[in-house]
């Protein structure tokens, strides 16, 4: 088997005739009777004959036997480009032309363009692709058939040093919607060489590759700004991770790279960080070094502008918080900063504050470690501001120390000189156990304490007798403390009306007096926000609590969930009350056992709500005739942002309803309608609401009656920031699976998915795993409940770390 090249067709043409006559190839042969043999194929017939001619002489080799169909060869200085187009070659055929092609000169251009070779075919050429000398490229337009024989071509990455370049078309693009690379792709270097390829494809959604899982490439007709990247467990630790990092600016990934458990160190996390500043689109970073060894970089999605990095369990030291300032300070656009179980000393963070700056737009700066409690919390903070004049906010929450900072040449334009920090705004929301000296002493360094917030501790009212004269500035107060006896309010009542700054007052969970109620009463009218929720009082004093908000006209918040113990025309006083309320933002009546005629009255008050962006009505008795009123009512609140409807009697009425109006309320971000009733026509409805929602973070939709929440689940795809899914209690088979596998890549911001109680069969969970390694946000799916053997819950919980299989 061998392959002649016959160069210059004009040199040799007269020597060529048609040969008739059987040739005796024991004896000598002239030249002429030579090369009309081996076009003839009466010498060597197993040989190919590349013939290089011009055009206009192509019809001299008519009728030759084997001759291709296409034959158009060019000549070329110093080096050959050879052209055989539309081949039907085998397996064997190619064998015999890529061994004799190997004994050929050196080529500058091989086209061997549609073949429609099949996967072993292409793989024979490939094999001998590395003994080819061809110095430019290899063209095979139309002779890849299948997504398996681009594979084949991908190999030739990590095989054949010498492919630098692979260039791919798809006879029928539309038809490949996935490539597995598995086992095609070993280093870093060459995974960037294919995504390199493929980034003008705008066809291609997902990359990822993975020595532990298969690895492959997603194709389908979506937008661009869905396009990912991952590449977790390769183990390409610093170095690897660096070679991506300074490739960022020359891909195309737009949705996210996820680069964890890639052994990187403290020094590659910060590299990490450092894309924030180096590359414009990259929006937020995410890493740990914990358990879960999270690395993700996300890509600015539209209209989204400042930028966010949140480091976890890094063990970080001095050196490294220099750095990660120096991070901040050459990355004007963030605006969030995350540090959490990073294991910091208290010098630490004093250095780190120092040495911090931002920009005009400020930053928020969050640290959280296990050994701040309340009085560390306090005596760092006074030391934050002693370090740092561009502090404007300090807020103190429990075991977590929160910053925001803002440069101080804007904030003293009314002033020659910068606001002294001493003048920030503190919210404290303390802890336990903290002692009543250190409070006080707390005072004197915070004289600009606006917020507090005691409901989460156990402190006395003595305690709070003594402290809150000392906050002349308090504006908002939030109040649980370990005496719940109705002195409790008389005694803070007393107090708070020499306050006369505070317009934000939580009291709930409270007992409340007669004397007390009367006392807060006259607190209402400059009360902005009330909250009084499962508070107990007397028929007569919750009445006159009440019959005091028709006074609250600039009342913003009101949260009377649970009010019992209320006499019959307390409702009718309330509405009256609330019609008065044309500021209110914010409406919370949750367990009011409210019926029809309850409702109609506040249908009748609910279109002059014009800034209303909360309002929950769940645990009530609204039926499904009133829910559709309720909706048609509530058309006119474009500015609302949360619905709360759950534990009431909704069906499909109430669904078309929200079909029709939720469309208009572009800023919506909550929807709760658990445990109602509707149908497979109501499910329909919602799914049809919520394709509208762009702006979806949270859907519950547990217990609503129905399994037939397909068409829901798919319509989640149109939601891109959605968080919190809930589709718990449903009896949901692997339908309503499958589409959340579908619709899964689409949620970069997912959160938590509740399935808990379902039919989910294993069959199914399989399917929905496989599409979590494009959902790296996902931090658990619960699946309590469902249709999966106690086995193969535990082998899936060793597959996918997020599966939670318990009732907790």
């Amino acid at each position: 088997q061998s392959c002649w090249v016959l160069d210059g067709y004009d040199e040799f043409r007269w020597k060529f005739h048609r040969q008739t006559e059987p040739l005796d190839v024991e004896e000598p042969l002239p030249v002429t009777d030579l090369l009309s043999g081996l076009l003839n194929r009466q010498l060597l017939p197993g040989s190919t004959v590349l013939v290089t001619c011009r055009v206009r002489d192509v019809s001299d080799f008519d009728g030759l036997p084997d001759k291709s169909s296409d034959v158009n060869s060019r000549k070329t200085n110093p080096e050959r480009a050879v052209s055989l187009l539309n081949q039907k070659w085998n397996k064997p055929d190619m064998q015999k032309f890529a061994k004799s092609l190997t004994k050929c000169p050196p080529l500058s251009v091989l086209n061997l363009s549609g073949g429609q070779w099949d996967e072993e075919t292409l793989k024979t050429l490939t094999q001998f692709v590395p003994k080819l000398t061809i110095t430019e490229k290899i063209t095979l337009n139309g002779s890849c058939t299948s997504v398996e024989g681009l594979v084949v071509l991908t190999a030739l990455l990590s095989e054949c040093p010498s492919v630098s370049d692979l260039q791919i078309r798809l006879q029928n693009p539309v038809e490949a919607s996935r490539l597995d690379v598995s086992s095609s792709v070993t280093m870093v270097t060459e995974a960037l060489s294919l995504i390199r390829c493929l980034t003008d494809n705008q066809r291609v959604t997902c990359v990822e590759f993975s020595p532990q899982t298969e690895s492959f490439i997603m194709f389908d007709g979506v937008k661009a700004e869905e396009v990912k990247c991952r590449l977790t467990d390769n183990q390409l630790e610093d170095e690897g991770v660096k070679f991506l990092i300074d490739s960022l600016p020359k891909l195309q990934i737009s949705s996210c790279i996820n680069l964890s458990y890639n052994r990187l160190s403290r020094q590659g996390l910060m590299g990490v960080a450092t894309t924030l500043s180096t590359c414009p689109d990259v929006s937020d970073v995410e890493t740990s070094l914990g358990e879960e060894k999270r690395c993700l970089i996300w890509f600015r999605r539209q209209d989204e502008s400042g930028k966010s990095l949140r480091i976890s369990n890094g063990s970080l030291e001095r050196d490294h918080l220099i750095s990660l300032a120096e991070i901040v300070s050459r990355c004007p656009s963030l605006t969030r900063l995350v540090l959490k179980n990073n294991t910091l000393q208290w010098e630490w963070i004093e250095t780190f504050i120092r040495v911090l700056t931002c920009s005009q737009r400020g930053l928020t700066v969050s640290v959280e470690e296990s050994w701040i409690g309340s009085e560390e919390a306090v005596s760092l903070a006074h030391r934050c501001l002693q370090l740092n004049k561009n502090i404007s906010t300090l807020r103190i929450h429990q075991t977590g120390l929160q910053l925001s900072l803002m440069n101080s040449e804007l904030t003293s334009l009314r002033s020659e000189a910068a606001i002294p920090a001493q003048s920030a705004t503190a919210i404290v929301s303390l802890g336990d156990r903290i002692q009543l000296p250190l409070v006080e002493g707390f005072t004197h360094q915070f004289p600009q304490l606006t917020e507090l917030d005691f409901s989460t501790d156990r402190l006395g009212v003595e305690f709070l007798s003594s402290l809150l004269p000392s906050l002349p500035n308090l504006t908002s107060l939030s109040v649980g403390i370990k005496e719940r006896t109705p002195a409790v309010v008389e005694e803070l009542s007393q107090i708070l009306l020499q306050m006369t700054l505070i317009q934000r007052l939580n009291l709930s969970g409270h007992s409340i007096s007669d004397a007390a109620a009367q006392s807060l009463t006259e607190l209402f009218p400059r009360l902005r926000s009330i909250g009084l929720s499962c508070c107990v009082w007397s028929e007569d004093g919750g009445l006159q609590l009440i019959r005091a908000l028709r006074r609250s006209k600039h009342l913003e918040e009101l949260c009377l969930d649970a009010a019992l113990q209320l006499k019959e025309n307390s409702w009718e006083c309330l509405a009256e009350a609330l019609g008065n309320m044309t500021s209110i933002q914010s409406l919370k009546l949750d367990g009011w056992r409210m019926d029809d005629g309850g409702i109609q009255q506040l249908i009748k008050i609910i279109p002059g709500w014009k800034r209303l962006k909360k309002i929950s009505l769940s645990k009530n008795v609204i039926s499904d005739a009133s829910g559709e009123k309720l909706l048609d009512a509530l058309k006119s609140c474009s500015l609302l942002e949360e619905l709360h409807l759950s534990s009431n009697f909704l069906g499909d009425l109430t669904a078309a309803s929200m079909s029709l109006v939720l469309p208009s309320m572009t800023r919506l971000a909550v929807l709760d309608v658990s445990v109602n009733r509707f149908g497979k026509d109501g499910s329909v409805s919602l799914a049809k609401a919520v394709r509208s929602l762009t702006n979806l973070r949270k859907i519950h939709l547990t217990s609503v009656g129905t399994s037939e929440l397909g068409v829901v689940a798919a319509s989640l795809g149109k939601c891109p920031f959605i968080q919190d899914v809930g589709l718990g209690w449903n009896h949901c088979g692997d339908d309503v699976v499958l589409e959340l596998a579908k619709i899964l890549p689409l949620c970069r911001d997912l959160i938590r998915l509740d399935l808990e109680c379902n039919s989910v069969s294993s069959a199914g969970l399989a399917v929905l795993v496989k599409a979590l390694q494009s959902c790296p946000s996902l931090q658990i799916i619960r699946l309590w409940k469902n249709n999966v053997s106690v086995s193969e819950a535990q082998r899936f919980s060793q597959t996918e770390r997020r599966l939670s299989f318990s009732s907790m």
